[in-house]
């Protein structure tokens, strides 16, 4: 008789991670790709719009400000005596 075999569901990490990794393939062979076949002149611009979008892309990310303790105030006095060279 033929077992049935259990299918695994995957995560929402391990999909995310496939999908990373087949775009860095993707992304790898284009550049290789575009190096190879393609004048210096256009390759260097591909290249600039493509960093240019991801500097952008960067700079207008959501700051985050959120405090992960209530008694900041305390370890800064804390880790500035540590640190101090003035230390009496």
């Amino acid at each position: 008789m033929r077992e049935k075999t259990i299918r695994k569901e995957h995560t929402q990490d391990e999909r995310h991670d496939a999908k990373k990794t087949s775009k860095k393939a993707l992304t790898r062979f284009i550049l290789k790709f575009g190096r190879k076949y393609l004048t210096s002149y256009l390759f260097s611009y591909i290249l600039f719009i493509r960093y240019f979008n991801k500097f952008k892309r960067e700079i207008r990310k959501n700051k985050s400000t959120e405090k992960f303790s209530k008694n900041l105030d305390d370890i800064n006095n804390f880790e500035f005596k540590l640190t101090s060279q003035n230390n009496d």
